[in-house]
């Protein structure tokens, strides 16, 4: 059995390659003025097709399964099993047994998340982008590809969130929070959009932006550590359960300063200097609510950057925030004059998104299958899982 394959990640970049070809067709469309309603339904259509219709699919594929398959529906409650599964959060319970009570059919469930998700994704871009396909694949590359396949519960709580934007746009705390603490009963990362409500809508100045790529740079190069004697400071406040949990995350090698130079390092302070230094300015003139994305993006370069000693801190909380790219860079692409520049940006796109599912996605646990396609064997796919962890559990020398 082969653990390790790039022919693994082919559907993947085949995939994002489909959509770029369809982000050609809409720049075509737009230049021409012409009606992108066709676009708009391929681009839906094959999203659905893509992740909706998977098998068992990715790392975390089986204990979602199992919750689902535990969980009672309405016709049949039994509170004691409700009960039993405190630690998911109650709003995303509560979704899976509705689901449930429809059809008790996995692919059923898989294919009602990713249907709301494209629903809300297509709001959404209509809404703020200036080039909708272009979001759609910005949003899939950086972190959507995991959302939709990993981390289900995180990812309603981030639509949730992306319902709220109007409100947040015009200041309407009441029903932003309303929708939020919806999401916090999902995922209880989305306190952090609760609390960042006012960051979000506010204008900083260039030397705010200025200070934050500096300090950050300096923590991240030199690996600074500050977190653990912050966190043992005002651990005297937290529970005893939460600061042993914490502590043994630091404790952890495999948790600590993994990050360092490279591409991704690059592109995060490329997008930086050219978002929050250089085009700034003409992003708030394009659209004031340009300013919202802006500041999501510093939130994820400050999660990355600023908690960079703890790798699970930077994974948990900067994908909260990787969604402003999906805004953000249509929006800067739309304020690129000179067409070499805009080749240029697709050429990199085009490089950057392969490189990033091609090292994602070539392990075996995500070796592709579609249900109206492939025969799938859920008992096949879950040996697979279990050998492929310990293979790779084995590859890293021991660690967890």
């Amino acid at each position: 059995m082969q653990f390790v394959s790039y022919s693994y990640s082919l559907p993947y970049v085949g995939f994002i390659l489909f959509m770029i070809l369809l982000a050609f067709w809409e720049f075509l469309n737009i230049n021409l003025k012409r009606g992108n309603y066709w676009i708009r339904v391929i681009t839906i259509s094959s999203f659905l097709l893509f992740f909706g219709f998977r098998g068992f699919v990715g790392r975390d594929i089986f204990n979602y399964y199992d919750l689902f398959k535990a969980l009672p529906t309405i016709w049949d409650w039994n509170s004691k099993t409700f009960s039993s599964y405190s630690y998911i959060e109650i709003g995303y319970r509560v979704y899976v047994t509705l689901i449930k009570s429809i059809s008790a059919n996995f692919s059923f469930f898989i294919f009602i998340s990713v249907l709301i998700d494209v629903i809300v994704l297509d709001i959404t871009f209509k809404r703020y982008s200036k080039y909708y396909v272009l979001s759609f694949i910005l949003y899939i590359i950086m972190y959507g590809h995991v959302f939709e396949m990993e981390q289900l519960r995180n990812c309603k709580s981030v639509m949730l969130f992306l319902l709220s934007l109007p409100y947040l746009e015009n200041k309407k705390f009441v029903p932003y929070l309303i929708l939020n603490l919806i999401g916090l009963s999902f995922h209880s990362t989305s306190l952090i959009f609760i609390i960042a409500y006012f960051f979000l809508i506010r204008e900083f100045s260039i030397y705010f932006y200025l200070s934050v790529f500096i300090v950050g740079n300096l923590l991240f190069l030199f690996k600074v550590e500050y977190i653990q004697s912050l966190f043992n400071f005002f651990g005297v406040f937290l529970d005893d359960g939460i600061v042993g949990k914490v502590n043994r995350y630091f404790n952890l090698s495999s948790y600590k300063n993994e990050f360092g130079f490279s591409i991704g390092y690059l592109e995060r302070i490329i997008t930086f200097i050219l978002v929050c230094l250089i085009y700034r300015p003409k992003l708030i003139q394009q659209n004031r609510t340009n300013i919202i994305f802006i500041n999501l993006y510093t939130l994820f370069f400050i999660s990355f950057f600023f908690l960079s000693e703890m790798v699970v801190a930077v994974v948990r909380v900067s994908a909260l925030f990787t969604f402003s790219y999906a805004i953000i860079y249509p929006n800067l692409y739309k304020e690129f004059k000179l067409l070499i520049y805009k080749y240029i940006f697709m050429f990199l796109l085009t490089s950057y998104a392969s490189m990033r599912l091609i090292t994602y996605h070539s392990v075996i646990e995500y070796k592709y299958e579609n249900i109206l396609l492939d025969k799938i064997n859920i008992n096949l796919r879950r040996d697979i899982q279990r050998k492929s962890y310990d293979y790779l559990l084995k590859s890293s020398g021991g660690r967890e």
